[in-house]
């Protein structure tokens, strides 16, 4: 049982640390998405620009421009599979939890019914150990029978007598 535990602790850290990792990954997407806002705002404001200033002497501001627009693409595309990235570690992070929580539940119900065997066993040693007093008391009885003048054994008779009283007393508390 105790490995059974051991085991479900060890697979609960594991997906602890899976959903740490996930997190730093959804804040670097976020920086991202930032990011391209920026880049695509400078982007609009240099389109404004190009239309404006659409001339033969600004090919230099043209092709930087272009740069800038590759650069865009290319962090668009970046950021399209990040979310997709980012979409599947969700799932993944749903998923482990599920698996936590059945784990839990799991250690749970084996915590219960680990209790309920100690329970069960605990009475089990006080019905044995009752059984076994009623039968010395039974026997020291028949002996008592057959040898009524032994003091030995009466003074035996009356302490086992006492003894039983007393577990009884305390099973029944117990209850």
């Amino acid at each position: 049982m105790s490995t059974q535990l051991f085991d479900a602790q060890q697979q609960i850290a594991v997906q602890a640390e899976k959903l740490h990792v996930y997190s730093d990954q959804s804040a670097e997407i976020d920086d991202l998405q930032q990011e391209l806002h920026l880049l695509r705002s400078e982007n609009v404001k240099l389109n404004e620009a190009i239309v404006t200033l659409s001339s033969r002497p600004f090919d230099a501001i043209s092709k930087d421009l272009q740069k800038k627009n590759l650069w865009i693409a290319q962090l668009e595309e970046e950021r399209r599979v990040l979310e997709e990235d980012r979409a599947k570690f969700q799932q993944d992070c749903i998923a482990t939890r599920r698996t936590n929580d059945q784990l839990r539940r799991r250690v749970e119900t084996m915590t219960a019914e680990v209790n309920d065997l100690a329970n069960q066993l605990s009475r089990a040693k006080a019905d044995s150990e009752q059984k076994a007093m009623e039968k010395e008391v039974a026997q020291l009885q028949l002996r008592f029978c057959t040898s009524p003048d032994d003091y030995g054994l009466m003074s035996a008779v009356g302490k086992a007598l006492k003894e039983m009283k007393k577990q009884e007393d305390e099973s029944s508390r117990s209850r």
